[in-house]
């Protein structure tokens, strides 16, 4: 993580940027985690539905299973209330086939 990687330094100053479409909120999410020890929530939303809100962003269709992976799968997601993963956890349980909408992604992911 990159807070340990930090802190693991020692050093007396640290700079840390973020580049991305989501900077200005990963930078926020961080603040939050150095000022309260815990990563506020990504999308609001658990499992599936976190899963679902990521990938109405920007995901195109039609899509297989390994360009999901590929373009989403680093994505993070809220897993439960606590728990922060990359899409790729659920995105891996899906079948290998192609997929026409976020709606038959959502319907082919085991329940939980």
């Amino acid at each position: 993580m990159i807070d340990e990687k930090i802190v693991g330094s020692r050093s007396e100053s640290a700079a840390v940027s973020f580049h991305n479409v989501r900077m200005y909120k990963d930078a926020a999410r961080f603040k939050i985690y150095k000022e309260t020890g815990r990563f506020s929530s990504v999308t609001g939303a658990e499992g599936q539905e976190s899963l679902r809100k990521v990938l109405r962003e920007d995901a195109e269709f039609p899509t297989t299973k390994m360009k999901l992976l590929k373009d989403q799968g680093w994505k993070v997601i809220d897993l439960t209330k606590n728990k922060r993963v990359h899409a790729h956890t659920l995105l891996s349980k899906l079948p290998d086939r192609q997929f026409g909408s976020i709606k038959e992604i959502m319907e082919s992911l085991p329940k939980v």
